[in-house]
């Protein structure tokens, strides 16, 4: 996946050529779909990521990924942070059309995917007009936003000893990289990097591990170099999927019941 700087001409549905889809396959337009969202007013476009092409006319097939982010920041713990939508879509059947609940932390430039696969995450069917489609999109990202801000100081609240801290970013490195070493220092993964993210509770904790797992450059024994920073906003929506997973086990909670959008 690459960015392809903001332009969603590429997203074109008229670049499908597989001749595999059924014929009673429908369609969603994510340019239309994206437009119709920016319409609506709450939200700017900062990101469109399409699979990468060895011909410019190629491009937009596919699975791709389209963030828009709010335009109003929002206080969770005291952080100040902007709410994003994560539209995940394809032209030729190899991905239904899902949204994902992000956070964007201002502080360290980075993006979570606060979702797992029963909470912050919803899939809407191919039908309907781009504009209903964006309207139930919209509503579903406030309605499952609000719960977003519960589970976030749930997990304030939640206090890790040094055993789980270190357990949790094992387990995190295991999710991005194979071949971890058991007995590997990995005290540099979880390492306080600002005032913001001191402390033990679990927000802070998954807040440091999700940045470095996900900006890479450190190495920890049983890695064969210096790890990556993650670039396929597939692979990235994924981890951070995954994460916040692993991140709720922690704390026990129970996932809110949040509406599918059919």
């Amino acid at each position: 996946m690459n960015a392809v700087n903001l332009n969603i001409e590429t997203l074109n549905p008229a670049l499908q050529t597989s001749k595999e889809m059924s014929k009673y396959y429908q369609t969603m337009d994510t340019r239309q779909l994206v437009e119709e969202m920016l319409e609506i007013g709450l939200f700017e476009l900062v990101s469109v990521s399409t699979k990468k092409a060895r011909k410019d006319s190629q491009s937009g097939r596919g699975k791709h990924i389209v963030k828009l982010r709010t335009f109003d920041t929002v206080e969770i713990g005291g952080e100040l942070l902007k709410p994003e939508i994560v539209i995940m879509n394809s032209y030729d059947g190899t991905s239904p059309l899902k949204v994902y609940v992000g956070i964007y932390r201002i502080i360290c430039e980075n993006g979570l995917v606060i979702a797992t696969k029963e909470f912050g995450q919803f899939s809407v069917r191919h039908m309907g007009t781009p504009a209903e489609v964006a309207f139930k999109v919209a509503m579903g990202f406030l309605d499952n936003l609000q719960i977003a801000v519960e589970k976030q100081k749930e997990m304030a609240a939640i206090t890790l000893s040094p055993t789980q801290i270190q357990n949790f970013t094992r387990q995190a490195l295991a999710l991005r990289w194979s071949n971890i070493e058991a007995t590997a220092d990995i005290s540099e993964v979880a390492e306080v990097l600002r005032p913001e993210d001191a402390g033990n509770n679990l927000w802070v904790v998954f807040n440091r591990v999700q940045e470095a797992c996900t900006i890479g450059g450190f190495k920890v024994e049983g890695m064969k170099r210096k790890g990556r920073p993650l670039k396929s906003a597939v692979a990235d929506t994924i981890f951070n999927q995954e994460l916040f997973e692993l991140a709720l086990s922690y704390a026990s909670i129970q996932d809110a019941e949040f509406e599918v959008l059919n």
